[in-house]
């Protein structure tokens, strides 16, 4: 009867995949790492296209005061017509 039984000899089976779990682990860290990279970057060029903004706007206001002073009796007459066509309007 021992023939017919066999015996159980465990199959290796591969060791827990501990190398694999911590290389998984270091991508997770090397993405949060990336993540962090692209936030402060993003931070970064908010704050300049803010600082941009604003350049470009005190640039267009200095122009627009340029233009008046350099020109006053051509934006008197274009006040004038605009009030004028307001007018016809109401």
């Amino acid at each position: 009867m021992t023939d017919d039984v066999k015996t159980h000899k465990p199959e290796e089976e591969p060791a827990p995949l501990v190398d694999e779990a911590l290389a998984a682990t270091d991508r997770n860290a090397g993405k949060r790492q990336g993540l962090a990279a692209l936030q402060a970057e993003e931070s970064r060029l908010e704050a300049y296209a803010q600082e941009a903004s604003s350049r470009a706007k005190k640039s267009a206001i200095d122009d627009i005061r340029q233009y008046i002073r350099s020109q006053p009796l051509a934006i008197a007459a274009s006040v004038g017509i605009a009030a004028f066509v307001y007018g016809l309007s109401r």
